[in-house]
């Protein structure tokens, strides 16, 4: 996880794993009675990517 508060998670990934940081992003806004909606995808290199969440 690079950063996260009550409105949004931000978690950079190997490509692979992208599915699974989705369903971190559900959960964790979940907790706090919230969707998870998917705002930007940013390739980094050596095969990563940040991918940041709203929680609405």
């Amino acid at each position: 996880m690079l950063s996260a508060d009550d409105y949004s998670i931000a978690l950079r990934v190997k490509d692979q794993n992208q599915s699974a940081a989705r369903k971190e992003a559900r959960d964790y806004c979940g907790d706090r009675n919230r969707d998870a909606r998917l705002r930007t995808v940013t390739p980094t290199g050596d095969n990563r990517t940040v991918l940041t969440f709203g929680c609405v």
